[in-house]
């Protein structure tokens, strides 16, 4: 029996944040699937009976497979949303498990633990970025290298290159740690890495998409008008999201430092810099206006921080892991907790506009103050809601209202990407009557 509960303490620490995790999902699930992305991509998995792949990036389909399976048996959209919820933990958790538990590298599970953890506020809710998915496949191809599981690492490698264009940061930072690091240069790891640039240079050339086109334009326009000056805006972009960012570099730099480290130190200041340049680039001039947004695209640089000081911890005793996972644990506990209520009083703002509206064009003019956040996702997160009371209801929220005009009495569903004839939506989720809509335009 002692031996039991010896091996529980020395390798179940981390079951500990995970298990809060999962509670806070439960808790938070409408919260989380009810903003943006995840309305979106629920009613397209309801709607039309599949999963969509959104910008071509198939390897985040895995978060959709829980609640499409039990679409196929009925369940009711409340629990939809809930599975949909967890199923973001359950697919986190297996790939800690494997690198725990199988591949037993405790020193990268605890770093998967603290990204998932320690910068994270407004990415618990907006859950759906693929970037958060491509920085835990990264870690787990690290394990993987260390394990000498090279063929699994290939088909990983592979993934990677679709999940996200920023994942190419991330993974050239662990190629040239790994190689500080001391790890053994052979044919398997070189074609491993081989195979993520080759796939990532064919998926860029050959498999472009619409948003990653889009972004890339965005892009090269606002290289254009960079001022080169400002070149170190992007730590002021740190300051304004959160300190704990900068807090994190620091204090990995110092004990880079202090341990004399100095060829990482450099590494780490070079990549952290770089990458806030061109995240600083990306988002062009003006003020920050999508937090959630901009402190996903961080989390990478607190990757790059809390890998290359992870050597240090990695002959430490279980109870320093019981105390680390237990710190970050309290700490991403009481911040999901306190955000939560903007997301909460979206919900109820919601709520309390489909009173009276049903079926109207709303100017989104009129709700620049309001938690809108993005007037897209309108109709959809609008008819999820209303359709959890009873009798469905859909409201578009537009800057373009002309675009609405000629189809007012179309007899369809109206979002700003495409329309839903009434006969044709999903009866078993969303009881839309058909009724025209109106335009109600108050600026």
């Amino acid at each position: 029996m002692k031996e039991l509960f010896r091996s529980i303490y020395n390798k179940y620490w981390g079951e500990l944040f995970f298990f809060i995790y999962f509670l806070l999902a439960w808790h938070f699930f409408l919260e989380r699937t009810l903003f943006l992305d995840n309305a979106f991509q629920t009613f397209l998995m309801l709607q039309d009976n599949g999963i969509e792949v959104n910008a071509d990036r198939w390897p985040a389909i895995i978060y959709r497979i829980i609640p499409f399976a039990l679409s196929k048996f009925n369940v009711g959209l409340l629990h939809i949303l809930l599975s949909f919820s967890l199923s973001y933990v359950i697919v986190q958790y297996l790939f800690f498990a494997v690198i725990q538990h199988v591949l037993d590298d405790k020193r990268n599970a605890l770093v998967y633990i603290i990204i998932l953890s320690l910068p994270v506020v407004n990415g618990f809710f907006w859950c759906n970025s693929e970037l958060v998915l491509a920085l835990c496949l990264t870690i787990f191809w690290i394990s993987l290298l260390r394990a000498e599981y090279y063929l699994v690492s290939m088909s990983i490698a592979i993934c990677l290159a679709w999940v996200h264009p920023l994942v190419i940061f991330p993974f050239s930072f662990a190629i040239i740690y790994l190689y500080l690091e001391g790890m053994k240069v052979n044919i398997k790891l070189c074609s491993s890495i081989a195979i993520f640039y080759i796939c990532y240079l064919v998926k860029s050339i050959f498999f472009p998409n619409w948003y990653d086109n889009a972004k890339s334009q965005s892009f090269h326009i606002h290289l254009k008008e960079y001022v080169w000056q400002d070149m170190f805006g992007g730590l002021g972009l740190l300051q304004h999201l959160d300190y704990l960012f900068l807090l994190i570099i620091v204090f990995a730099l110092a004990l880079l430092l202090y341990k004399s480290k100095f060829l990482l130190s450099v590494m780490l200041f070079t990549f952290v810099l770089f990458y806030l340049l061109v995240v600083d680039i990306a988002r062009g001039t003006g003020p920050v206006k999508l937090e959630f947004y901009e402190e996903i695209n961080l989390y990478v640089i607190c990757f790059f921080a809390v890998l290359s000081i992870s050597h240090f911890w990695q002959n430490l005793s279980a109870k320093y892991y019981w105390a680390i996972v237990g710190v970050v644990t309290l700490f991403c506990t009481y911040r999901w907790n306190i955000t939560s209520a903007f997301y909460t009083q979206r919900i109820e703002w919601y709520n309390e506009l489909l009173t009276k509206n049903d079926r109207v064009i709303l100017n989104a003019s009129q709700f620049e103050q309001s938690p809108l956040v993005m007037e897209w996702a309108s109709a959809f997160e609008s008819l999820i809601i209303s359709s959890l009371h009873g009798e469905s209801k859909s409201i578009v929220i537009t800057k373009d209202m002309t675009k609405f005009k000629e189809a007012l009495n179309s007899g369809k569903m109206l979002t700003e990407f495409r329309e839903y004839p009434y006969e044709l939506l999903d009866q078993r989720y969303f009881k839309l009557k058909a009724k025209a809509y109106y335009i109600n335009d108050l600026d």
